[in-house]
């Protein structure tokens, strides 16, 4: 079981959006346009046709957070953790071990180490930066799996997931699901420590349903019909590995 030290997000303003990519071009994602670069593209490379677009688009215009262009993936992170940081003291913030990045969106300064900006911005150079990528959305699930393990060990351990899409990744699938632009951090340790928290994490669970086969060519209110009963399933699972009946 995981404590919750201290939490804290940090959330763009809302613009109005209702299209299905992300539109910020940004020469940040140039390498892109290499060969090589393929399996780093969405799904059909960013090109989508306009029966695709009328399939894919919500039916209505939503207010979404989006970063402005000189706020990268990077930064929205380094804001939250500023905010996380005023919630706890300073040796407790020096006890870190691990610094633990997961996103969905690529930073789009792609050379650049998120965890390695946070842990320089802390001034914690005995904590070990590291990042959970190419895991889609299931990056914060992944993470909680492997920060179970260090916290048994000793550790105290900072999560901080970050996005920032751009063209040509998709922030929509209809009315399924939209992506915004935020990031969020939160320190964990042993629920067995003694001191202030905001709760546990008493168990994490993922449930596997059977392939869906071509979920791009599906309507984004069929294909909720396939995942809502996996979603359900997952929150079972999860109940049952927390103890709760």
């Amino acid at each position: 079981m995981l404590r919750i030290r201290a939490i804290a997000s940090h959330v763009p303003d809302t613009t109005p959006f209702q299209a299905v990519q992300a539109r910020e071009k940004n020469i940040g994602y140039g390498h892109l346009l290499y060969k090589s670069a393929v399996f780093s593209m969405p799904r059909g490379k960013g090109r989508i046709d306009a029966e695709e677009t009328l399939r894919l688009l919500p039916t209505a215009s939503i207010e979404l957070p989006v970063a402005p262009p000189v706020q990268s993936g990077a930064d929205l992170a380094l804001e939250a953790v500023a905010l996380l940081r005023e919630q706890i003291p300073a040796d407790t913030l020096a006890q870190v071990s691990h610094i633990v990045v997961t996103n969905a969106a690529l930073n789009q300064r792609i050379n650049e180490s998120v965890a390695g900006r946070i842990q320089h911005a802390l001034g914690l150079p005995k904590a070990l930066p590291f990042a959970i990528g190419q895991a889609g959305t299931a990056g914060v699930f992944n993470a909680l799996s492997m920060i179970e393990a260090l916290v048994s060990l000793g550790g105290k351990v900072l999560l901080v997931a970050s996005d920032k899409w751009l063209y040509p990744f998709f922030r929509a699938w209809g009315d399924l699901v939209v992506y915004g632009d935020s990031a969020a951090a939160i320190l964990l340790d042993s629920d067995g420590e003694a001191g202030p928290g905001w709760g546990s994490i008493r168990a994490s669970a993922m449930h596997y349903g059977a392939a869906i086969n071509n979920p791009w060519g599906l309507t984004p209110a069929a294909l909720a019909e396939r995942l809502h009963p996996l979603a359900n399933r997952g929150f079972d699972a999860g109940f049952i590995q927390a103890a709760f009946s």
